[in-house]
């Protein structure tokens, strides 16, 4: 095992704020390198809740400063979404390539909606890096006609923390009993396709923001969970786990992993992408009849599948890669000017993006509340108009003309005691 102990690395990220794929990569990374004893500093453009309390929990220094940090406290400065401290980067233009810290660039997808995963601020990771990671092989394949040097490049595959291999699962049923979805974006068939599970006898669970609980999965969550249905990071928890995987959410997907389909899913990093669209039904019949082939599939590699993605053995590859002897190339005065506009106007871009979020919940908050209330107006006016109905029956029933009969003399009576 590569020793990491004392030395001090510094994560860079857009945002530290929502629970999503890259947000908890980062945290993992930055655990298992503390749990290491390294000294860890994660800096973002914009930090809040709910994932900042998760790193503050576990031990790890936040920063949104971009003035406070020392480029030379650090040996090595591993980069999300090219994010670096604006202050940095005139630093960087005066620093020779062998006084710089060992520069890793990470790269977690090469889909258009997330342009900050590709190389954006032309020629500055190729100066820089001595590594570039990508999440996948089709993510290098798309990703590398930005660069025109490319620097040395190796795959981190979304590795699962150590903690995944300890969970504890008895021998695999017939079929699966529990179920488990992990989507923040389940498609309708899959929903339909739970709905039928649970008729047949299945416990079915969702975590995520569209399922019955948003936080983040941990080894617990599977312990007892004979089957997964996910795509993404989720799938590498599984296979180290042990836990047989059926991936597929709104890209569609491969179904259960074997030997035949593995490759193809892997090289677009489990994502679903180039597999097929089932209907509700045939999901079902899918998942209920190749379990069991799915299971022994899973069993069979489950040592290959944690040498491969168990963050332990990942971030070891990666550390060996990042002190080889490439140390990048200086930066020219002409680059420094505009990494440093870039860098400006990307920390103002993810903050307001940050605010917006925030924004968003609320809304979406308050817009809940105001509905929530709006239907107890209607059932108290609804209830309202009931006793209203039931008072004007009461009034006009025989037995309350009768009684108003009846008392009305003591009535009259009550009345001239009290005038005296």
């Amino acid at each position: 095992m590569v020793e990491l102990a004392g030395r001090k690395l510094l994560i860079t990220h857009t945002m530290i704020h929502r629970i999503m794929g890259s947000t908890v990569a980062a945290l993992e990374l930055a655990t298992h390198l503390t749990e290491r004893q390294a000294h860890v500093t994660v800096y973002a453009s914009f930090i809040d809740d709910p994932l900042k309390s998760l790193f503050l929990d576990r031990g790890i220094t936040l920063e949104s400063d971009e003035n406070a940090l020392e480029i030379d406290d650090f040996e090595i400065v591993w980069v999300h979404s090219q994010v670096l401290p604006e202050s940095w980067i005139r630093q960087l233009g005066e620093m020779s390539p062998t006084d710089r810290p060992r520069f890793i660039f990470h790269h977690m997808s090469a889909i258009e909606y997330a342009p900050d995963e590709h190389p954006y601020m032309w020629g500055l990771e190729e100066r820089l890096a001595s590594l570039s990671l990508f999440i996948s092989p089709m993510t290098r394949e798309k990703l590398l006609p930005y660069y025109a040097n490319v620097p040395p490049t190796a795959l981190y595959p979304n590795p699962a923390p150590v903690e995944w291999r300890g969970v504890r699962r008895g021998s695999a049923p017939a079929a699966p009993r529990d179920i488990v979805i992990v989507s923040n974006h389940a498609v309708g068939e899959v929903e339909k396709a739970a709905d039928v599970l649970r008729e047949r006898g299945c416990r079915v669970r969702h975590f995520g923001s569209s399922g019955d609980t948003y936080e983040l999965v941990s080894p617990a969550h599977l312990a007892g969970a004979d089957l997964v249905i996910t795509i993404g990071k989720t799938v590498q928890y599984c296979l180290v786990a042990g836990v047989p995987v059926y991936v597929y959410d709104h890209f569609g997907g491969y179904g259960y992993l074997s030997a035949e389909n593995f490759d193809s899913a892997q090289h677009r990093n489990f994502s679903g992408r180039g597999g097929w669209q089932l209907g509700p039904e045939e999901l079902v019949e899918d998942i209920l009849a190749n379990y069991s082939d799915a299971s022994r599939f899973h069993a069979e590699r489950l040592e290959e599948f944690r040498r491969t993605y168990s963050l332990d053995h990942v971030v070891d590859r990666v550390m060996l890669l990042a002190d080889g002897d490439h140390r990048g190339a200086p930066l020219e005065t002409s680059l420094v000017c505009a990494s440093a506009s870039a860098q400006h106007f990307a920390s103002r871009a993810y903050q307001h993006w940050g605010h917006l979020r925030n924004a968003d919940a609320d809304r979406s908050r308050l817009s809940t509340e105001l509905e929530a209330a709006r239907r107890r107006i209607e059932e108290l006016e609804a209830d309202h108009a009931v006793q209203r109905s039931e008072l004007e029956q009461l009034r006009s029933s025989w037995s309350f003309r009768v009684g108003r009969r009846i008392v009305a003399p003591l009535a009259a009576v009550a009345r001239r005691l009290l005038r005296r």
